[in-house]
C-alpha cells in the first residue's frame, strides 16, 4: 500500500522522476517479489483533464497500478479532529477575522472523515472485484462549497469569519511569483490549480461495489 507523495518536486520533470517513475517502480518490485494485493492511495484531484500536475502525476500512477491488477483509492478532502493535512490548514486559516479566498469561494467539494476513510483502506485490503471497479472515490457524494467549509470550520470554533473573493488569476499570479523567489510556502500554485478545477463528473458507482459508504460533512 502506497500513499505518499514528495511535495518538494515542483516541477515537472521532478515530479515524473520521484513521484511518478518512483511510485511505478515500488508497485513493480511488488509485484516481482511476490506480493499479491497491491493499493495505491491518489486523490479526486486526478482525473482525465485535470489541470494540476499533482493531478496528472496521481493519474500516471493510477493506471499503471490498475494495468498491474491493483487497487485505486481516490479521497476527497479529508477531515476529522486532526489539524494536519488541508483540512487542517483551513482550520487555522478560520482563526482570521478576515480570510480572502482565490476563486468564486463557491467550488464544490467532496470530502471524507479520516475514520470512513480508513474502514475503506482496510476493506480494499480483502476485496476481489473485476478490473473496472477497482478505483472508487472515497468521498461522500453530497458536494460542499468552499466557503461553506470555512464558515463551519469557523462556527465550530466559535469564531465568526469574513470571507473576501479574489479573482482566481491574481491568487495564481501571487503564488507562482512568491515560489520564483524561492519563498517557503505552506500552500502551492499547483495546489490552487486543483481546487479551482475540480473534477466536474466524479464517478461514484464503485462504492457500490466494494461496500463502503462515508459520512456527510457537518456543513
Amino acid at each position: 500500500m502506497h500513499c505518499a507523495y514528495d511535495f518538494k518536486a515542483a516541477v515537472p520533470n521532478e515530479i515524473e522522476r520521484i513521484n511518478v517513475r518512483g511510485s511505478v517502480d515500488l508497485f513493480t518490485a511488488a509485484r516481482a517479489a511476490g506480493v499479491s494485493h497491491l493499493i495505491f492511495i491518489s486523490s479526486v484531484s486526478a482525473f482525465e483533464g485535470c489541470s494540476s500536475l499533482y493531478g496528472r502525476g496521481k493519474l500516471e500512477v493510477e493506471r499503471a497500478v490498475l494495468g498491474m491488477g491493483g487497487y485505486v483509492i481516490r479521497p476527497g478532502l479529508v477531515w476529522g479532529g486532526s489539524e494536519r493535512g488541508m483540512h487542517g490548514r483551513l482550520m487555522r486559516l478560520v482563526r482570521l477575522p478576515i480570510l480572502p479566498v482565490f476563486g468564486t469561494g463557491r467550488e464544490p467539494f467532496v470530502l471524507v472523515h479520516e475514520e470512513d476513510l480508513a474502514d475503506c483502506v482496510e476493506t480494499a485490503l480483502n476485496l476481489e472485484l473485476p478490473p473496472a471497479k477497482r478505483l472508487v472515490t472515497a468521498a461522500n457524494p453530497r458536494p460542499v462549497a468552499f466557503s461553506d467549509i470555512l464558515t463551519a470550520l469557523a462556527r465550530r470554533q466559535g469564531r465568526t469569519v469574513r470571507i473576501i473573493p479574489v479573482p482566481a488569476a491574481m491568487g495564481l499570479a501571487a503564488l507562482k511569483s512568491l515560489e520564483a523567489c524561492g519563498a517557503p510556502l505552506g500552500f502551492r500554485s499547483d495546489s490552487l490549480k486543483s481546487l479551482l478545477n475540480p473534477n466536474p463528473d466524479i464517478n461514484f458507482e464503485t462504492q457500490k461495489s466494494w461496500g463502503v459508504s462515508f459520512r456527510p460533512y457537518p456543513a
